[in-house]
């Protein structure tokens, strides 16, 4: 008990010590903690994957005008010729984050469940169209069309079922995007439903000429978005960085919107379509952050289905599960 109440008498005597120094002439009074500086989040660095076309604009402002770093991030923007092959990456774990469809997003997720999605960036309606090559006039004319695993497919399937034809008629030609304009100037394939640039190119060309868009086809536009992919682990362990990055592709969609010409240039810069060819393609997307809905995840179910009709996939995934719903950044 002494031996306590003489540890209590010293400690008493040091904090009394401490007060009174503290309010001598001279003394230091300890600071408070509201005025110490705020700690900067710790973001991780990113390795982001993205296409080709002008659907990744939002991504090529936000790298080009700096917007990332000001933000604090350490990002690196990957080129892919296909959203396949970036989720593949993403996969295997070489970049960490990719823009693609919910088409092609189910079709992986539905052989590495890892992969999520969290939110949705784009509208791409606008920049999808069916290409026939000159000669073909409609739909009942055609014997091969080519298309891009994922939404390419889905999309040509509906082009042929809304005109009356029966997919299963068709001589289908598996290709990578890029190959495609070569492909109907050689006459190897009738026609495509592809997004941009693809069917300028062909027209461009004078080897064909753009019969519909994506427009036509309502039952097409709960998918025909773009959505942020990542993989389950990555998105748990870094939610902040993950965060960040969506807000700095909402602010760069937000100069998209006051001045299309910056999205152009920018798309111009990073890949190569020409700046007046891009405005035009920026005018035809609808860019905009929104979670990824419910009811959004209904009508990509179908698409689950479609594949495992066509036997790309062997069951449809439980996109409710899989999919991050209603993320908020």
């Amino acid at each position: 008990m002494k031996r306590s109440l003489k540890l209590l008498a010293a400690a008493v005597a040091t904090a009394t010590g401490l007060s009174l120094a503290a309010c001598a002439p001279g003394g230091t009074v300890p600071s408070d903690p509201s005025d110490q500086p705020e700690t900067a989040p710790a973001y991780v660095p990113v390795n982001i994957g993205v296409g080709a076309d002008a659907a990744y604009a939002a991504f090529f402002v936000a790298d080009q005008l700096g917007l990332f770093a000001e933000a604090g991030l350490d990002v690196t923007l990957t080129p892919f010729s296909t959203g396949g092959d970036a989720l593949a990456a993403l996969g295997a774990g070489q970049i960490q984050m990719t823009q693609s469809s919910p088409a092609t997003i189910t079709s992986i997720i539905a052989n590495n469940p890892s992969i999520t999605a969290f939110v949705q960036t784009v509208d791409v309606a606008g920049i999808n169209k069916v290409v026939l090559r000159n000669g073909v006039e409609s739909a009942t004319d055609v014997k091969s069309f080519g298309y891009v695993k994922g939404l390419s497919q889905y999309m040509a399937y509906a082009y042929f079922e809304e005109n009356g034809v029966d997919p299963a008629t068709i001589n289908w030609v598996a290709a990578g995007a890029g190959d495609m304009p070569a492909l109907i100037q050689r006459g190897d394939i009738d026609g495509f439903f592809l997004w941009e640039p693809w069917p300028t190119n062909v027209t461009t060309a004078g080897s064909g000429s753009v019969v519909a868009t994506a427009t036509e086809f309502p039952d097409l536009d709960p998918v025909l978005v773009n959505w942020l992919a990542s993989t389950d682990d990555w998105l748990a362990a870094n939610e902040a960085t993950a965060k960040a990055v969506t807000a700095v592709l909402g602010e760069a969609i937000d100069i998209i919107d006051d001045d299309p010409q910056v999205a152009a240039d920018a798309v111009e810069q990073a890949v190569a379509i020409k700046a007046a060819d891009a405005l035009v393609m920026v005018g035809r997307l609808g860019f905009g952050l929104q979670p990824i809905t419910g009811d959004v995840v209904a009508a990509t179910q179908q698409i689950g289905d479609f594949f495992v009709s066509t036997g790309a996939i062997s069951a449809t995934p439980d996109l409710k599960s899989e999919l991050v719903l209603d993320w908020s950044w």
